[in-house]
């Protein structure tokens, strides 16, 4: 369970400063307490009602710790809190339990500043945080993410975003900084170590390539996961033809300006297997030879 709550037992440590049989009550102070007052406190947005209609523990209970963290649980569900702390005070020969819950603050305003390559309609289209829902800050790095990864996907490999939240009494206003940087192309991809299979065929196996002309045909974009599955189209053909242990890995480089990368292809070949004999057992009606 999250570190979203605490449960503060004052009247225990009340009763423990006592000798002798006071202490035993103590001990049982869960089972003989009842709960004579529940309070929501901290909440502005949201009703108490609201939180109420969450929990299952009403006045006139006997106090439950069991109980009250899954209350907990339950106005955590909701969606609406960052936070939720437990209090209990002693109330008229019981307790009191104080609900007190921290609200998440709303988007009200969502700004991308530095974007000139990708348009603003894009994304937000991108993003799943909107304006007028609540503040969650997994999904803003993850936003933050897609945002990324809309970038590469163009060829901007060294975008840089920073996200600043400024709070005011209408909520909060989200803005993306990004610093999109250059894109990058591909100028080059070599292959070392393939003494048995030469440039060319190995290149016709991938989809990744280096910019050519026509550029806006052939941009020399590269892509993480198609370059990837490139390399595996390499492996794949070494060991379709007999070096079962070849091995390919690469190394990429980049230019000064960060414009150009360099890609290497590393490949070990190893020994290259070849069928021997195929050997025939069992046969009564043909030879071996046929």
């Amino acid at each position: 369970m999250p570190l979203k709550y605490k449960l503060l037992t004052i009247f225990t440590t009340l009763l423990i400063i006592y000798s002798g049989g006071a202490f035993v009550y103590a001990q049982n102070t869960e089972m003989n307490t009842v709960i004579n007052k529940i309070e929501i406190k901290g909440n502005e947005r949201i009703s108490v009602a609201a939180i109420k209609s969450a929990i299952v523990t009403m006045e006139g209970d006997i106090y439950s710790s069991e109980t009250i963290s899954k209350d907990v649980d339950a106005i955590w569900s909701l969606g609406f809190f960052d936070s939720i702390n437990v209090e209990i005070e002693q109330f008229e020969n019981g307790v009191k339990v104080i609900f007190v819950v921290y609200e998440r603050p709303v988007v009200k305003r969502i700004v991308f500043d530095g974007n000139n390559k990708i348009s603003e309609k894009k994304l937000r289209e991108t993003v799943d945080l909107l304006e007028n829902d609540d503040l969650k800050n997994y999904l803003v790095k993850l936003d933050e993410d897609k945002i990324k990864a809309l970038y590469h996907k163009k060829g901007f490999l060294f975008v840089d975003i920073k996200v600043e939240e400024k709070k005011g009494s209408g909520g909060v206003e989200l803005i993306y900084h990004i610093n999109e940087g250059e894109k990058v192309r591909i100028d080059k991809i070599e292959f070392k170590g393939n003494h048995s299979l030469g440039n060319k065929k190995l290149l016709k196996l991938m989809k990744t390539s280096p910019k050519r002309f026509p550029v806006f045909l052939f941009g020399g974009i590269f892509n993480k996961e198609e370059f990837e599955a490139d390399i595996e189209s390499v492996k794949d053909f070494y060991r379709q033809k007999g070096w079962l242990d070849a091995e390919v890995n690469w190394k990429i480089d980049y230019s000064g300006d960060k414009t150009l990368m360099y890609i290497t292809v590393n490949v070990e070949e190893e020994e290259r297997y070849l069928v021997d004999v195929i050997p025939v057992n069992g046969q009564s009606i043909y030879t071996e030879n046929e």
